[in-house]
């Protein structure tokens, strides 16, 4: 731990990996930190770091640690590589001011499991995963990765990427993007390869981010969870079939007159359908939801928190007689009714005439069904 040029502590823990599978590093009085060129992990070797810090040594420019033909499987459909590997209890430091490039956890490979980790500093990516789309079970134990309590900050890039293995599960997960970053936070970025995946009890803050969470996979589930801080959008959802349910979408003092909660579709992601989002919006000054690029078949169930006068627009692009749920809107005096004029559909208050581009529904500020052309809700559609 004493040599900061990263190899004499790189060949000491890949000879104990080869030799015994299962290593725990100590926690090295001096400093705590263990200084590496880059370490490989592969099938069913175990690294436990001791709560100890590994960081990548100057100019290694290199991910900190990667699983065994990461440089050839990256990018492919291959449904090899390692499974069975975990690295637990301790702080992978990427030391980005001395390295331009490297990821902290740079994996090709499945039924892994990460936990009690914190990540930071990386030139690049925090923690990037990858793996097949191939769907049929698996031997010897599946396809399906575990991602526990684990912090990722301050990392060049994004700070999560996750392209495979699908039905993933992940909990407690911080991400925190505090310096300069490319790209969004978190990203789940082809269709097909993270689809069954679960995330709970992620939090997304920092402030020098564009956007939160990008998903551009379907079949994610994504449970109370907050994403605060992104300067244009706190969540992407790019793709169909996906659950995000109570969860927090937030300005969190960054770009709040002009931040948008949440993005259905864009020009290049469009006819989104079968999204179900229940969730609080507070203080998205840019509008609650864009549904421009939304075809329909959506539920959705919003509730809006304003410590300033609501924007005039709360839903970007029409709410469409397809779509159903509801939209609650409280502003900074507190009072639903000064601002709330829509519940859509649901427990038969609302119903859209089609031919005619109608909508009846239950006015809140009257108490009273309400029949009006869908264009003329100037306050909700854009």
């Amino acid at each position: 731990a004493g040599d900061t040029t990263g190899v004499e502590d790189t060949a000491n823990i890949q000879n104990a990996l080869l030799s015994h599978n299962n290593v725990a590093l100590e926690n090295p009085s001096s400093e705590g930190t263990y200084y590496v060129t880059g370490l490989t992990i592969a099938r069913d070797q175990t690294l436990d770091l001791g709560g100890a810090t590994v960081m990548l040594a100057d100019g290694a420019n290199a991910n900190v640690i990667e699983t065994q033909d990461f440089a050839v499987l990256t990018d492919t459909d291959n449904a090899s590589g390692p499974y069975d590997f975990q690295i637990r209890n301790g702080i992978i430091h990427g030391n980005r001011d001395n390295n331009s490039s490297g990821h902290g956890i740079a994996i090709y490979g499945r039924a892994y499991n990460l936990s009690n980790l914190i990540i930071k500093e990386c030139a690049q990516h925090g923690l990037h995963s990858e793996w097949s789309a191939h769907s049929p079970f698996i031997g010897p134990n599946g396809m399906e990765a575990f991602v526990n309590d684990i912090r990722i900050i301050s990392c060049g890039e994004t700070h999560l990427y996750h392209r495979g293995p699908h039905d993933t599960q992940m909990t407690n997960i911080i991400v925190v993007g505090n310096k300069t970053t490319v790209g969004p936070a978190v990203h789940f970025p082809t269709d097909g390869y993270s689809n069954g995946s679960v995330i709970v009890g992620m939090h997304v803050y920092g402030g020098m981010f564009d956007v939160g969470l990008k998903n551009e996979s379907s079949g994610l589930e994504i449970l109370g969870s907050q994403f605060e801080g992104a300067r244009q959008v706190q969540m992407q959802i790019l793709a169909s079939m996906n659950k995000i349910t109570e969860c927090k979408f937030f300005a969190g003092g960054v770009q709040a007159a002009t931040v948008l909660g949440v993005q259905i579709g864009d020009a290049t992601h469009t006819n989104i359908n079968n999204v179900r989002l229940s969730g609080k919006f507070e203080d998205v000054g840019g509008g609650m939801i864009d549904l421009t690029h939304a075809q329909g078949g959506n539920v959705l169930d919003l509730q809006g928190q304003y410590s300033f006068a609501p924007p005039a627009i709360l839903v970007i692009g029409g709410w469409g007689e397809h779509n159903t749920g509801s939209i609650w809107v409280y502003g900074p005096d507190g009072l639903l009714n000064t601002y709330s004029g829509l519940r859509v559909p649901g427990a038969g208050k609302v119903r859209a005439d089609v031919s005619t581009s109608r909508v009846i529904y239950w006015d809140e500020k009257t108490g009273a069904n309400r029949t009006d052309d869908l264009a003329s809700l100037g306050w909700l559609v854009s």
